[in-house]
């Protein structure tokens, strides 16, 4: 039979696709958009029992595969395919209400993280731009100790050592 998906991300699990928030219009005559109700079941699943994959929403819908999805987990591990339904109980119902349509909350998101993913915080706390969005830096500042210091001049590593370091991280 088909397998039953669940995901370690409840950011994921609440994916308009997969919970399909039906809109709940608010009684109150002055607002005129309703607001949007997320149910996704909170589960407990048999270690070993399921296949891992990673995010397969289509680029339509989530745009480049490479810009993540939850902080919390990495993009190839999104998706727990459990085969028996035995290796699954369901111990709670997760519920949330936005007034923001699903959507456009989705596009945000993809939004906010394609932003992040060209910057970064320095110890100081400001964001820098990076060089241009996935490139891989070293700091190649000359060291007086035991650390680099963070102000040095930052460069590239070579096509070969970012292709390396990028399936790294994107498989990590």
């Amino acid at each position: 039979g088909k397998p039953i998906y669940c995901s370690p991300s409840i950011e994921y699990s609440s994916h308009w696709l997969y919970c399909q928030p039906p809109e709940v219009y608010n009684e109150d005559p002055e607002r005129h958009e309703g607001s949007y109700v997320y149910t996704v079941f909170q589960v407990r699943v048999r270690p070993q029992s399921f296949t891992v994959q990673g995010n397969t929403l289509h680029d339509d819908i989530w745009g480049d595969r490479q810009v993540i999805f939850d902080r919390h987990f990495s993009n190839s591990e999104l998706e727990w395919l459990v085969t028996d339904p035995n290796d699954i109980r369901v111990t709670g119902l997760m519920v949330r209400v936005s007034d923001t349509d699903p959507k456009k909350e989705v596009s945000d998101r993809f939004a906010k993280h394609q932003a992040l993913m060209g910057r970064v915080r320095s110890p100081r706390g400001e964001l820098r731009e990076c060089l241009p969005k996935g490139q891989w830096e070293w700091n190649c500042a000359p060291s007086s100790g035991h650390t680099l210091s963070q102000n040095g001049p930052w460069q590239a590593y070579s096509p070969e050592e970012h292709a390396l370091i990028e399936k790294a991280f994107v498989e990590w």
